[in-house]
C-alpha cells in the first residue's frame, strides 16, 4: 500500500497544467485562423521566361569563378568578399 502518494498529486497538477496550456493554445490558434482569412491574398509575381535561366547561368558561372580563386593570387578579392559579407 501506498502512503505518501506525491506522485499522484503531482501528475494531477501537471494534467491540470497541460489541460489550461492547451485550452489557451488552441484559443489562440483559432484567433490567428480568423486573421488569416480577412488578410488580403497576395499578389502574383511573374517572372520573365527567360530569368530562371539567366540566374541559373550566373550562379554556375560565379561558382566556377570561385572555385578557380587562389589564395595568394586573389587575397584582394577575399578580402574585399569578406569585408562585405560582414557588413550585410
Amino acid at each position: 500500500m501506498i502512503r505518501d502518494p506525491w506522485w499522484l498529486y503531482a501528475l494531477l497538477i501537471a494534467g491540470a497544467l497541460l489541460a489550461l496550456s492547451s485550452a489557451g493554445l488552441e484559443a489562440e490558434r483559432d484567433q490567428l485562423k480568423e486573421e488569416l482569412v480577412d488578410l488580403p491574398e497576395a499578389p502574383t509575381i511573374e517572372l520573365h521566361p527567360h530569368a530562371v535561366q539567366q540566374y541559373k547561368v550566373t550562379v554556375e558561372n560565379l561558382a566556377e569563378r570561385l572555385n578557380d580563386l587562389d589564395s595568394h593570387t586573389d587575397a584582394e578579392a577575399f578580402n574585399a568578399f569578406r569585408a562585405r559579407s560582414s557588413t550585410t
